[in-house]
């Protein structure tokens, strides 16, 4: 059985209840509101009333849930205004301001968890972007990511070279302007196995990601 335990904050949450279950039943694919909740706890259900289990639902419900309640409550700083009872896409209604970042504004730092990888923020939160971060990464010939999961999604478009992305149980061969979709929870690792540099864009959404390596 899925459930939650998140502190709450205050009454607000309440409120916020419709809006976090149209916004879970969204991010897993759902077609109708899909948690019960109960005095914080949240157990998931598909469209047969059974209990929704597998990988990344955890941590896919776990990060709606956080994000519905710290847009109501306050607790990220933000008080973003939604109305229950309707769809939503999961995007803030925060106003924010048009950024134009140049390649020369972008600094990169070398991920220190993997071998030969490279990652620099073309925009991000602090760039101004309250939804959506938006990352490029380099992975030089011989380097390789470990095996890991992530609380967030991932979607990813190569910009440059061949190499091994491996995806669950299954290993795929990416080249320049192929696309990928990692869910959340998912494991996934990289390898470059040639004599080009491989280069990505990753794009996910903004706030809080845990990463855990798997053995």
């Amino acid at each position: 059985m899925l459930e939650y335990s998140e502190p709450v904050e205050d009454q607000g949450v309440v409120r916020g209840q419709a809006v976090f279950e149209f916004r879970a039943a969204d991010a897993l694919g759902l077609e109708r509101p899909v948690c019960r909740r109960d005095v914080g706890e949240f157990t998931v259900l598909d469209a047969a009333d059974d209990v929704l289990e597998g990988d990344g639902v955890a941590g896919v419900v776990s990060r709606v849930f956080r994000s519905c309640r710290d847009e109501w409550t306050g607790t990220s700083g933000h008080r973003y205004g939604f109305t229950p009872g309707a769809p939503t896409s999961g995007m803030s209604e925060q106003v924010s301001d048009a950024v134009i970042r140049h390649s020369t504004d972008i600094d990169y730092e070398t991920v220190e968890a993997a071998d030969g990888l490279r990652k620099g923020v073309l925009i991000g939160e602090e760039q101004g972007a309250p939804n959506l971060a938006i990352r490029r990464f380099t992975l030089a010939p011989g380097g390789k990511v470990p095996r890991h999961t992530n609380e967030i999604e991932h979607e990813q478009y190569v910009l440059a070279g061949e190499y091994v992305v491996g995806v669950g149980d299954e290993e795929h061969t990416v080249t320049a302007g192929d696309s990928l979709h990692i869910p959340a929870g998912v494991v996934h690792w990289y390898r470059n196995d040639g004599e080009e540099e491989g280069a990505f864009i990753c794009a996910v959404p903004t706030g809080d990601d845990e990463i855990n390596l798997v053995e």
